[in-house]
């Protein structure tokens, strides 16, 4: 059995990881094996960067700086940002 030096994992000890938990480095952690990176719940994408919105929460017109939040774009309502707001004069 091979052990490697903190934050180093594989069978040879080539893949270094630190679990991270932040917007600069990303929401992670290291499997205890491979060194490879898992994502925190609702977090996703390249480093786990890119946080999973609230469940029915629109992607063409809304978003989500946090997890499990939604927020609309300009013209559209919460809560999950599929009606329209209509305008001054309609």
């Amino acid at each position: 059995r091979v052990y490697c030096d903190t934050n180093y994992y594989g069978p040879t000890c080539g893949t270094y990881c630190i679990p991270r938990d932040d917007n600069y480095n990303g929401h992670y952690t290291c499997d205890s094996n491979t060194g490879n990176k898992i994502c925190r719940s609702y977090w996703t994408g390249s480093n786990c960067r890119t946080p999973i919105c609230k469940s029915g929460c629109s992607s063409v017109h809304g978003f989500c700086y946090t997890p499990q939040t939604c927020e609309c774009y300009s013209g559209w309502r919460l809560p999950d940002c599929t009606q329209c707001i209509p305008k001054p004069g309609c």
